[in-house]
């Protein structure tokens, strides 16, 4: 399995921590934020098979997608987020909405809902240019461009936002709702693994774990 190594994330621990305690044994490959954006992430989007002798789960808060079950299965859902607009905290550009978003520089993940989200709501309205649009291959190094102001905004999955404010001088200026659902990447046809997984996420919900790892990360369940 795949997990961070440049901050706890509730991905990694909610795998790390019990998720599969009674069901399957964990060998955590700990590798950093850019090299899982270059590397895994992308590349189990396309094709989860060319890792197969590496990974079997990746944990990298894949969000579930038509077009990725295309290619990978996924585990029941663990958790379901939104999209945060990331600003410098006490900074002059504090939007509220996209139509603030005139002249401004945005930044966020390339291939992940948020650079998505910029592209609808801001490129093809008209509202910021292509020129003003940076994607990156790590959103650690978006949110550092935003601290350096270089950028005005990320736009970035909420818990991963909601980190970042609590240990940074950057805020979330608002969100825009996107109902997304995380899930483990696997390999398709990888039945006996995929119900291990689900097997281990219902029985640390049934024990309370999932409860105290959210409570811990998110002050919610």
């Amino acid at each position: 399995m795949v997990n961070r190594n440049q901050r706890k994330t509730f991905d990694g621990e909610n795998a790390i921590r019990r998720l599969l305690r009674h069901a399957y044994k964990l060998e955590i490959e700990t590798i950093d934020d850019e090299e899982i954006a270059t590397r895994y992430h992308k590349q189990a989007v396309a094709d989860l098979d060319t890792l197969a002798e590496e990974i079997d789960v990746i944990a990298a808060a894949m969000t579930i997608t038509e077009g990725r079950q295309e290619t990978i299965a996924f585990s029941d859902p663990y958790w379901e987020s939104d999209q945060a607009i990331l600003v410098r905290e006490g900074g002059d550009f504090q939007p509220s909405e996209w139509a603030d978003f005139e002249g401004a520089r945005v930044g966020a993940q390339s291939g992940t809902t948020g650079a998505d989200v910029v592209e609808s709501n801001l490129v093809a309205e008209g509202v910021t240019s292509e020129d003003n649009f940076s994607t990156y291959d790590s959103y650690v190094l978006a949110v550092e461009d935003l601290a350096n102001e270089n950028i005005d905004a990320v736009v970035v999955d909420n818990p991963v936002a909601e980190t970042f404010a609590a240990n940074r001088d950057v805020t979330v200026a608002f969100i825009e709702e996107t109902g997304e659902r995380f899930g483990f990447g696997l390999r398709q046809g990888e039945s006996e693994l995929q119900s291990a997984l689900n097997d281990g996420l219902q029985t640390v919900r049934d024990d309370g774990t999932y409860q105290e790892i959210t409570n811990t990360w998110f002050g919610q369940e």
